[in-house]
């Protein structure tokens, strides 16, 4: 079960000593909706850096207040933030879990036996004192969704569970699936596991797990007459991962993907599913212009059909991960993807205070 933490969010810009604390007085503080980008809704000036578009960071608090449903009990529950920009640091009910530095990857804390059913409080400092750490507009805040993952104590990490295609055509594909089951439990669980594709079963198996282990599930499985993946014809597939206990209790996990094979040729180029295809492509930053860089998915996809329009297949990534639902559309659209990760790592590109990109 996802929940996600987007309403009941205060927010203040501004360094407040001990917002942490769960009796603080926050009544005078903003109303925001998450995914909040603070900077965009500032005043421009040249005292900032012009290469994050002549607009302010600074330090400000968020107060997420959240009630749980009555089925948590037994159950691992951790928050989820896709991305906070940056130098986040998070407590849950006076509880200080830790910090993330940076500013466009997934972090994850494990709340398990900090929450309770009523009245919790994340509070979030988020740290962007370096304004001109970038050529580009970055924004400022939590700039993706923030939900709470909830599962049972022996459940398959969702972050592990992977689809791989090692060979496709239009008569057969050949998969290569992987997942890790975890038991969070407090005594040794003998588990069934059960792995989908749509509803066709392509995997059973019963494994013992003691407590506090970490198995990993791994297989091949030929597939026949695939439904490939292409930029005209994106099919999606979901695959499923059910772990069920001796007493019936059961957790699921699923992964949307497209079979389909890429590969570069040195006297061709590119092919994929083993036909020749010209890369026609363009570079995204993740901002919408005055939307900022907390974009609705509406906008993402009302770009990319113009795009699409214009002749477009393939979206470069600049110059960091993007928000996942900007990945999904991709794969439901018809898009490749280039991906990065960085835009620089040793020598960084020059960064004037005033005067970049003037």
């Amino acid at each position: 079960m996802k929940i996600l933490l987007k309403k009941n969010v205060k927010f203040i810009r501004q360094d407040v000593e001990d917002a942490w604390i769960i009796s603080l007085n926050d009544m005078k503080w903003d109303n925001v909706i998450l995914p909040h980008d603070w900077a965009v809704t500032q005043p421009f000036c040249e005292d900032n850096s012009s290469g994050t578009g002549y607009l302010p960071g600074g330090t400000g608090w968020y107060r997420i207040h959240f009630d749980l449903p009555e089925q948590i009990q037994g159950k691992n529950i951790s928050v989820v933030f896709e991305g906070v920009y940056k130098h986040a640091q998070v407590w849950c009910n006076q509880n200080y879990l830790g910090q993330w530095a940076n500013g466009y990857t997934t972090f994850a804390f494990d709340l398990t036996g900090l929450v309770r059913q009523k009245e919790n409080v994340l509070a979030i400092k988020v740290s962007h004192e370096d304004i001109s750490d970038s050529r580009w507009y970055t924004g400022t805040g939590i700039e993706r969704p923030v939900y709470l993952h909830i599962q049972e104590k022996v459940h398959a990490q969702e972050t592990e569970s992977k689809v791989v295609t090692l060979a496709a055509d239009r008569r057969s594909a050949a998969l290569e699936f992987s997942d890790v089951i975890v038991n969070n439990s407090s005594c040794r669980q003998v588990v069934l596991i059960r792995k989908y594709m749509e509803d066709e079963l392509l995997l059973e198996t019963k494994r013992e797990i003691e407590t506090g282990e970490e198995v990993q599930i791994c297989f091949q499985k030929k597939i026949s007459n695939p439904k490939l993946w292409s930029i005209d014809n994106p099919q999606m597939i979901r695959f499923r991962t059910i772990v069920e206990q001796e007493n019936g209790i059961r957790d699921e996990i699923s992964v949307c993907t497209g079979i389909r094979v890429a590969q570069f040729h040195p006297d061709t180029g590119f092919q994929l599913n083993g036909e020749e295809l010209k890369l026609k492509g363009v570079c995204l930053h993740d901002d919408a212009g005055s939307f900022g860089n907390a974009v609705p998915e509406n906008i993402w996809r009302r770009r990319l059909v113009k795009l699409q329009k214009m002749g477009a297949n393939t979206i470069r990534m600049s110059h960091n991960p993007h928000c996942k639902t900007l990945y999904r559309l991709c794969d439901e659209m018809g898009f490749l993807v280039i991906d990065e990760l960085f835009d620089e790592w040793q020598d960084p590109k020059n960064k004037w205070w005033k005067g970049h990109n003037v």
